[in-house]
């Protein structure tokens, strides 16, 4: 029972007692009153005690600046501020299962932000959308710890190594479907995880649904002087693309007719191999450097338009928040075709494909559960010929700067 609750429990005894003391209640009736309250603390502890809430607060102003791009006029600076906030819950049934719920703001199933200003009656009240809502249960899998999890969950194929997700994954996309997680540790020195998951893109009532397999594969080991080298690959193959989706990802930057593949065309398959290495010459100033490499193993050449089908990533950060403070930079180069548009991080060049630049990153913790951080991302395109869909504003720098809370 939480500091709140105990105290609410003795102004309730107070209560009572002054009542019987007065002889507005005697003493068969202050017995009965006094054992409903009991019983009453005890279903509420029993409720509340089996919920987990944590959750976060994010402020951030954020700036564009652009550039001209071929002959088109050139777009605006804008200015704007936003929020994120997100609520999780999560219930322990027994020892093997396990239910968990997140609610956020934002409208978009990609990003959780809010602009301050944009609802369509100004002052008008924020919606809070339920962004996670699943089942985790634990399998007796032997030596391997494997967790499988049903509903709107996180992403199982997030690695959170650097920036090195950014090409494939935004961090607010929450897949609907089953994910499977395991990992195992053969030795003290070595780590080893396997992910893999079947997800549901768009249910369709006349036709298959369009959805996609995942698998990934992985490890990490920790050598001599306290290095650590890790990698991974993974797989992801999406089917009975309908228009409906292939329109969505052609409209961030994929050139319609040449991302899909496979015998019926409506299929897309991309591999992706990640490496880092992550070493300590002190305690305040760690080192972690990473690459990230894609390829749109469907591609297809568009007209003269050659299949653009790779991407890569590469960056270090060094330092840490809790000291002085974490730095990082990375450089991205993202071909039209090389990864599903629409997946990608929204932040980075706006969520586009054909766009190439710098991430430059900085955060601090000034107090504790608060932190501090600035992003600036400088973006271009890659091909600036009229079949290339995301040329527009491609040209652009972008500065977030953050306060994030969390409880």
């Amino acid at each position: 029972m939480t500091q709140s609750a105990h105290a609410e429990g003795a102004v309730i005894e107070d209560v009572l007692g002054i009542l019987k003391e007065r002889g507005i209640v005697d003493e068969e009736q202050y017995s009965e009153l006094h054992a409903k309250n009991k019983s009453y603390e005890k279903s509420q502890s029993k409720l509340l005690g089996k919920i987990a809430l944590s959750g976060d607060f994010r402020a951030r102003h954020e700036s564009f600046w652009y550039d001209t791009v071929g002959n088109e006029t050139e777009a605006p600076n804008r200015y704007r501020l936003r929020y994120r906030f997100r609520l999780n819950g999560k219930a322990k049934v027994n020892d093997m299962v396990s239910v968990g719920f997140r609610l956020g703001t934002g409208s978009d199933w990609n990003s959780g932000n809010q602009t301050l200003g944009s609802s369509e009656n100004r002052f008008d009240g924020h919606g809070i959308h339920l962004r996670r809502a699943f089942l985790s249960m634990k399998l007796p899998t032997g030596g391997l710890k494997t967790k499988a999890t049903f509903g709107k969950q996180g992403n199982p194929f997030k690695w959170k190594i650097g920036k090195s997700d950014m090409l494939l994954w935004d961090s607010d996309i929450n897949p609907e479907g089953v994910g499977l997680k395991m990992s195992s540790k053969p030795s003290e020195n070595f780590k080893m995880f396997m992910n893999a998951g079947y997800f549901i893109i768009d249910e369709n009532s006349s036709a298959k649904d369009p959805h996609f397999f995942g698998a990934q594969l992985g490890g990490e080991t920790t050598l001599s002087g306290g290095m650590k080298i890790g990698a991974r690959g993974s797989f992801y193959n999406h089917r009975s693309l309908n228009s409906t989706v292939l329109g969505i990802h052609a409209g961030e930057g994929n050139i319609a007719g040449g991302v899909e593949g496979g015998s019926d065309e409506n299929e897309m398959t991309f591999a992706e191999f990640s490496l880092y290495s992550k070493f300590k010459p002190s305690k305040a100033w760690p080192i972690l450097v990473w690459g990230s490499f894609v390829k749109n193993l469907e591609a297809k050449k568009v007209g003269t338009i050659d299949k653009e089908d790779g991407a890569f990533g590469l960056g270090f950060e060094v330092g840490s928040k809790k000291h002085f403070a974490k730095l990082g930079l990375g450089y991205f180069e993202v071909e039209a075709n090389a990864v599903p548009a629409a997946y990608m991080d929204s932040n980075l060049f706006d969520g586009h494909t054909n766009r190439e630049g710098f991430v430059v990153y900085g955060s601090k913790r000034i107090m504790k559960n608060t932190d501090m951080g600035l992003t600036l991302f400088l973006g271009e395109e890659i091909e600036d010929e009229s079949g290339f869909a995301s040329r527009s504003k491609a040209d652009r720098v972008r500065l977030q700067s953050d306060i994030k809370v969390k409880f």
